[in-house]
């Protein structure tokens, strides 16, 4: 299996290999990530933007497709996005969205979300000791 991260200049480069799966997420207008599989994910994506391939698409608008497995078959990419969709794989998509959001912050922007972080973590600390 491969998966990645996919930066927004790299929509050309997805192209199906024979016999290979597709399994996807997608960054949602409203914060939410939509996972999917399909064997065409140019297409499928296509689709999405359209509003044609999924309920929750068409409600919630399709920003960007930011992450993809490939896997060999049909089973093993029913299996992936079951598991992608699962607490543990929600909160991994949903920090590379996170990470990808941060990339781009000012010098500024980022110090003061640090030291907004560190008070957090600085109560969460105090806690712990009091137990």
């Amino acid at each position: 299996m491969e998966n990645r991260y996919l930066a927004n200049n790299e929509m050309n480069l997805l192209v199906s290999e024979q016999g290979k799966w597709f399994v996807y997420a997608i960054e949602c207008n409203n914060g939410s990530v939509y996972i999917g599989q399909t064997k065409k994910i140019l297409d499928r994506w296509k689709l999405h933007q359209k509003g044609k391939a999924a309920q929750w698409t068409k409600k919630h608008e399709p920003i960007r497709l930011f992450y993809y497995e490939i896997v060999d078959s049909f089973k093993e990419a029913l299996d992936r996005e079951k598991k992608l969709k699962k607490t543990s794989g929600r909160k991994y998509l949903k920090d590379l969205l996170k990470i990808d959001s941060q990339a781009g912050e000012s010098a500024e922007t980022l110090l003061e979300r640090i030291k907004q972080d560190k008070g957090k973590f600085e109560s969460r600390n105090k806690k712990w000791k009091k137990r």
